[in-house]
């Protein structure tokens, strides 16, 4: 979520990237491996056009599902507006 905020490409694994509304290719690389995770980070490196992509495509989810206002929305929508925390 970090790289994300701060408009960095990511490179991650499965277990690393778990639970966050991202997808492959889209908004991040996925390698599940020690080879694939250098291949993977050897292609972000050889383009920025991509690393680019990626960076913008992945702070979007940031910039609007994992802010304090989205939280406080859903914390709100599970208790109910006017229970109290």
């Amino acid at each position: 979520m970090e790289a994300f905020s701060y408009r960095r490409p990511v490179v991650s694994t499965s277990v690393g990237i778990e639970g966050i509304a991202a997808r492959p290719e889209k908004h991040f690389l996925l390698g599940d491996s020690p080879p694939k995770l250098a291949e993977r980070c050897v292609r972000l490196m050889a383009s920025p056009v991509l690393a680019d992509r990626l960076a913008g495509a992945g702070h979007a989810p940031c910039s609007s599902a994992y802010t304090i206002e989205a939280a406080a929305d859903r914390l709100a929508s599970c208790i109910g507006e006017g229970d109290p925390l």
